[in-house]
């Protein structure tokens, strides 16, 4: 035998030592890795759900503040129904404010402030409401009602059209804005008025006494600038949607026989 066939007959032997000296590695360092990753994802695994169950108790806690402060507001509110203590109401209100900072509730202490005498702080409320939550359309529409009352006519027309924007179905501003473009000659525009009313009546069902009075110095201010016809038209269209909800009141009846006679007069003429 030659010392070729010499190595040849080696050569199993190497490649099996060689095969079992690779196992060996994989077997201990997959034994490494079971030793020191194996512990890591446990803590890892661990540290994911204490981190998921700190956010649940917290996110618990502050729905329960919620829950503690909503309860605390309709024990005010029901109270303010049959005693309307004001003073008491603006305490119980900063007091949820601070726990439960929500625009409704800054809202809410804003038009108590108004109430009160106190304007000022009380828009000063109201921007801190905005600063929390910019779209909530509440803000804009007691602004533009605050506005109003103090003849800031440029402000409460930009802060109700914008309530209008984020609520096209704010009845309360509808209205005042219409009592706005009927009454202040600067910004007089009768034919938005008629649209903002017809709005105002449909989202009230026709039950709101503010609306039907809007309506009521809307037909003046045409019959003034002698648009009598105009002022048929618009009060037989709001008995018409005001009859689709029940039975309109009878002075509007009766405003409705008066512009008839008018109408009739210039026709005489």
């Amino acid at each position: 035998m030659g010392m070729d066939a010499h190595v040849d007959t080696l050569r199993p032997h190497v490649h099996t030592e060689a095969a079992d000296i690779v196992r060996l590695q994989t077997i201990l360092a997959r034994r490494v890795l079971l030793i020191f990753a194996l512990p890591l994802l446990v803590i890892a695994v661990l540290g994911a759900y204490a981190y998921r169950l700190s956010n649940r108790v917290q996110t618990l806690e502050v729905a329960q503040r919620n829950d503690e402060a909503l309860r605390r507001i309709n024990v005010v509110e029901r109270i303010m129904q049959k005693y309307p203590t004001q003073a008491w109401a603006i305490h119980e209100y900063e007091e949820v404010a601070k726990e439960y900072p929500h625009p409704q509730v800054l809202v809410r202490l804003g038009a108590l402030y108004y109430g009160d005498g106190r304007p000022e702080k009380a828009l000063a409320v109201l921007d801190a409401a905005k600063a929390r939550d910019p779209t909530y359309w509440e803000i804009y529409s007691t602004a533009a009602y605050m506005y109003l009352d103090q003849g800031r006519i440029e402000p409460a027309i930009a802060a109700g059209e914008h309530a209008l924007t984020l609520n096209p179905w704010d009845a309360q501003t509808y209205n005042n804005l219409a009592w706005l473009y009927t009454t202040q000659a600067e910004v007089r525009d009768l034919a938005k008025a008629q649209a903002y009313i017809s709005n105002a009546i449909d989202y009230t069902r026709g039950r709101d006494p503010n609306t039907l009075s809007t309506l009521e110095t809307l037909l003046e201010a045409y019959a003034e600038t002698g648009q009598i016809d105009r002022a048929l038209e618009t009060l037989e269209e709001a008995l018409t949607r005001v009859g689709r909800y029940g039975t309109a009141p009878a002075s509007l009846y009766r405003r409705l026989d008066a512009l008839r006679e008018q109408q009739a007069s210039v026709w005489k003429e």
